[in-house]
């Protein structure tokens, strides 16, 4: 009877580790369906900003075609295009409950904490970062010769580094243990990056002055966006997503 006990105890301590809260970051709200599948009966519609409970099932990894390829016109003549890459994300179904109802979603869309207020627009990295986590819990300042660098190191493991210098200024954030596919989630989330390429495509052949993003990737480690005065780059490291922003002057 103990050893029946025991194990009993034991299983419900697995079962509970194992579950976890995550929040919605779909801007447009992330369906639930009755299958991991595409093609599943689709449930509901789970708001952005929503609180879900995972348990660690997972169903089929699929690509979710998420960016196109584009090119742009930049300058006279047949041959003067650049060219940008498409991008797919890639992420499992995630069963989850919600309030009473559950079923699968695509987990790209899963975050453990919270995404930012829904009316805002954009948000600075180091603001967003300081709503989420509070005061750093560390803060160290290196001088790289005409470079300045802050790092803030904060609770959970991410870390903050501020670079400024040759005209130019970097700031990225390191945060562990998530896919590029949710770390684009969160980058697109922060500085509009999709509504800028669309933008940008829209005014590419405008004038003389010509705007552009393009994109390079290979889908699992690494997304660079470069436009003409700035880039935003994403690279999986050491167990880390690593989102930098670039803006030159």
């Amino acid at each position: 009877m103990k050893h029946i006990l025991f194990l009993a105890l034991l299983l419900f301590s697995v079962i509970t580790s194992a579950q976890s809260t995550q929040y919605v970051w779909a801007k447009s709200g992330l369906t639930l369906r009755s299958e991991g599948n595409l093609d599943a009966e689709k449930i509901n519609i789970i708001p952005y900003g929503a609180q879900v409970a995972t348990s660690g099932n997972q169903a089929e990894v699929i690509g979710v075609p998420t960016l196109p390829a584009r090119r742009f016109k930049i300058g006279d003549g047949p041959d003067n295009y650049l060219g940008s890459q498409s991008f797919t994300m890639h992420d499992s179904f995630e069963y989850v409950k919600f309030g009473d109802a559950t079923g699968y979603v695509f987990g790209a869309y899963l975050l453990p904490f919270p995404p930012p207020p829904a009316e805002l627009e954009r948000l600075e990295l180091k603001d967003w970062i300081n709503q989420l986590k509070g005061r750093a819990i560390d803060f160290r300042e290196q001088d790289e010769g005409r470079i300045s660098a802050k790092v803030f190191t904060y609770l959970g493991g991410m870390v903050l580094t501020e670079k400024r210098g040759d005209l130019r200024q970097v700031t990225s954030i390191a945060i562990p243990l998530i896919s590029l596919s949710q770390a684009y989630v969160i980058a697109d989330r922060l500085f509009a990056l999709e509504t800028a390429i669309k933008w940008k495509e829209e005014d590419t052949d405008e004038g003389d002055d010509y705007f552009y993003t393009t994109l390079k990737t290979d889908d699992r480690t690494y997304l660079n966006f470069s436009t003409f005065n700035a880039n935003f780059q994403i690279n999986i490291v050491g167990g880390f997503a690593v989102i930098t922003q670039v803006d030159e002057w």
